[in-house]
């Protein structure tokens, strides 16, 4: 406590170098802490899902098979779920806008809305504040709200059970009102999610959504999730896939506008870093992530030779006070400990 003390009164009395080198380690922490933060932030997307290590986004690539889309088509998902390693094949459409209300006269309001099948909170684990994620959207007249989109149409009300119409229109017809049951509620999706929805429901209720060829291989519209059982190696899967995949798509061809293209599984976790979503807002690039972990380092080590060049300094000026310590009985250890004291103290200060 002696030594603290001491240390904190030398510090006191050069307050010149004392904020200056404070303030150097300051600025260098902070940089490398953010960066650290930052990178941290970005390695964790989509990795909070139970089976993330079994979760693949089927993808659209060319010949290099790497650099792909996730919108495919319809039929995608079934000759995916036809291969023996695949437990489940899911497909979703990315969010869009849709008017609810509760009545008609009622107000309205504007969701992001998600459609897809039976199984999807079962294959992915976005946290529920009620409801069985395996019986969830059993039905195809369900809706799954997030507490967001619950509150503003219910207000402090019990949503479950209750009916919500969702506005649906295409350019073939008339927009009609459209009746769903809340069946759950859903925690609004981590903002570490490639997936995001304040409403969910199946396809089903979209009533065609003007979509007469939904279900052929060109109207490329969604995107589709493949788990793998458990104990398959994803590597060998993702190996094969590509070939057993070339033949099943007949509009897939060498002579197609766009040449023949390969549909290759990516690991769910790496898909904010390797596919390009055309305009979906999750999008990661790793060469920002080490242009600031560089960044962070290079500043830190300006504040580092900072330090270590001021310390240098005023331990020049410190040789006859050193000297008079040790005249006096200081002993080699007691002045090395007050002087780690000193920069253990000028350490925090920067923190």
């Amino acid at each position: 406590m002696h030594t603290l003390r001491i240390a904190a009164r030398r510090l006191a009395r050069h307050p010149g170098f004392t904020s200056l080198n404070a303030f150097g380690l300051a600025v260098g922490l902070a940089c490398a802490l953010l960066a650290l933060f930052y990178i941290r932030d970005e390695t964790r997307v989509d990795r909070f899902h139970a089976d993330a290590d079994r979760i693949l986004a089927i993808t659209l690539a060319d010949s290099t098979l790497t650099g792909g889309e996730t919108w495919l088509s319809y039929p995608v998902a079934d000759a995916v779920a036809d291969q023996p390693e695949v437990e489940r094949a899911i497909r979703t459409t990315g969010p869009g806008t849709r008017r609810l209300r509760l009545s008609e006269g009622a107000g309205e309001v504007e969701s992001d809305m998600l459609f897809t099948e039976e199984g999807f909170f079962e294959m992915f684990s976005f946290p529920l504040a009620s409801g069985n994620p395996a019986r969830i959207l059993s039905e195809p007249n369900e809706i799954v709200l997030t507490p967001t989109s619950a509150t503003a149409l219910f207000g402090d009300a019990d949503p479950i059970g209750q009916t919500v119409e969702f506005f649906q229109s295409n350019w073939r017809e008339p927009g009609v009102w459209i009746p769903l049951t809340v069946s759950a509620i859903a925690l609004a999706p981590p903002h570490h999610s490639t997936i995001q929805f304040e409403a969910v429901a199946r396809f089903e209720a979209r009533n065609d959504d003007g979509y007469g060829d939904a279900d052929s291989w060109g109207m490329r519209w969604l995107q589709t999730y493949a788990r793998l059982h458990s104990g398959t190696d994803v590597a060998a899967f993702t190996a094969a896939l590509p070939d057993r995949m070339s033949t099943v798509d007949p509009d897939n061809t060498e002579d197609s506008f766009w040449g023949q293209q390969f549909y290759v599984p990516v690991p769910i976790a790496d898909v904010y870093f390797s596919v390009d979503t055309h305009g979906n807002q999750f999008t990661g690039k790793a060469a920002f992530m080490r242009l600031f972990g560089l960044i962070a380092l290079a500043v830190l080590i300006i504040a580092i030779l900072n330090y270590v060049n001021l310390a240098t300094a005023r331990g020049l000026r410190m040789a006859r006070e050193v000297g008079v310590r040790k005249a006096v009985g200081a002993g080699r250890g007691q002045v090395a400990r007050q002087l780690l004291v000193e920069a253990l103290l000028l350490v925090s200060l920067a923190f």
